[in-house]
């Protein structure tokens, strides 16, 4: 159901819709404290996430791009949008394994956002993934080693927002949650 809610929007309302979340996220608080973004390049029918990373490189923040590794995210310092990206077998663009790994629990970073893709979310900042679980590992991971510097923003399009999305105890919900129309916390 959720793909073909996606498969409706134009390229040109990805685009519209993708740059009013970046909007809100630059607005936020949670950004004007960051040190760190931990963020995705988006697949197709994703929130495009290149104008959060451009601000971030402007403010001379750190900026992670994760490559799956086994059953695990491993994120790696982006330090130009032109750098020369892999192409995963999934068809996912990220970093080459020789990229700078980041070290989340490093006393350098201060506060850490962690930009969350998600097929679904609902108003109680759960979020259903696409199955393999490797946010929600990673956000479990990072929330034990950061505690409270650690946000995770949920970024999704506006007809993502479900009424309730299905959960257990190996989900990992969002701190705050980012649509082109609101902002959820």
């Amino acid at each position: 159901e959720m793909n073909a809610r996606l498969k409706c929007l134009s390229p040109e309302a990805i685009q519209a819709k993708s740059a009013a979340i970046a909007a809100k996220l630059l607005r936020a608080s949670c950004w004007q404290n960051a040190d760190l973004l931990l963020a995705f390049c988006a697949m197709r029918r994703e929130v495009d996430t290149s104008e959060m990373l451009r601000a971030a490189l402007r403010e001379g923040k750190t900026v992670g791009i994760p490559r799956m590794d086994g059953a695990n995210l491993v994120f790696h310092e982006l330090e130009r949008l032109d750098a020369d990206f892999i192409i995963h077998p999934f068809g996912i663009r990220e970093p080459a394994a020789w990229w700078p790994e980041i070290r989340v629990n490093s006393p350098r970073f201060r506060q850490i956002i962690v930009l969350t893709p998600g097929l679904a979310f609902d108003r109680s900042l759960r979020r259903l993934g696409r199955g393999k679980g490797f946010y929600d590992r990673a956000l479990r991971q990072f929330k034990a080693e950061c505690g409270s510097r650690l946000i995770a923003v949920g970024v999704c399009f506006a007809e993502q927002l479900i009424a309730r999305v299905p959960a257990d105890d190996g989900d990992e919900p969002v701190d705050l949650l980012l649509t082109d129309c609101e902002v959820i916390v």
